[in-house]
């Protein structure tokens, strides 16, 4: 009897294995190097994805799908900005990286790729509205907040109205 239990626990434990080897999850970070473009990362990810889609693979014969994460590092900023989730069969069948990968569209500004955009300045300064000055408040006045939209006068709502018999249900009886 403490035999068959010793065979079925160790053929369970055999399915477990293969169970977790038909996918893996690997996170890559590089580096950008000193005056690479954001295009020139891009490739460069691309590039190592690929290949260490390949070589995972080739490696491992059981597996069966690969979820790939290249992240980029600058100046200390950290961002993600590739993602290829594939299977062995879809990568075989059609082994391009821009058909299965996804760039993150955020890299570019997080890792300060992007220029921040131009601060426009009129050429001459604004016509003033009210040329004539307002008098200052006095120190010690308020000025009451200004109404609501939707509100004639305030602290004039109507009454709510209470009804004059209390509604019976099994919850208040």
């Amino acid at each position: 009897m403490y035999k068959s239990i010793t065979v079925l626990t160790l053929l369970t434990g055999i399915i477990a294995v293969d169970v977790v080897l038909a996918q893996s999850t690997v996170n890559v970070p590089i580096a950008v190097q000193q005056g690479e473009s954001y295009e020139e990362l891009l490739t460069r990810a691309s590039q190592l994805a690929e290949k260490t889609i390949i070589s995972r693979f080739n490696q491992q014969q059981g597996l069966n799908k690969i979820d790939l994460l290249i992240t980029a590092e600058k100046s200390g900023a950290i961002a993600p900005l590739l993602s290829v989730k594939v299977s062995r069969q879809d990568w075989f069948g059609h082994p391009n990286i821009q058909r299965w990968g996804n760039v993150f569209p955020f890299g570019k500004a997080l890792l300060g790729f992007s220029s921040p955009a131009p601060v426009v300045t009129p050429k001459s300064p604004p016509a003033a509205v009210n040329p004539t000055p307002s008098p200052a408040p006095s120190p010690g006045a308020t000025t009451p907040p200004p109404a609501l939209p939707f509100e004639d006068e305030p602290n004039n709502a109507p009454p709510i109205p209470i009804p004059n018999q209390r509604l019976t249900t099994p919850a208040n009886r």
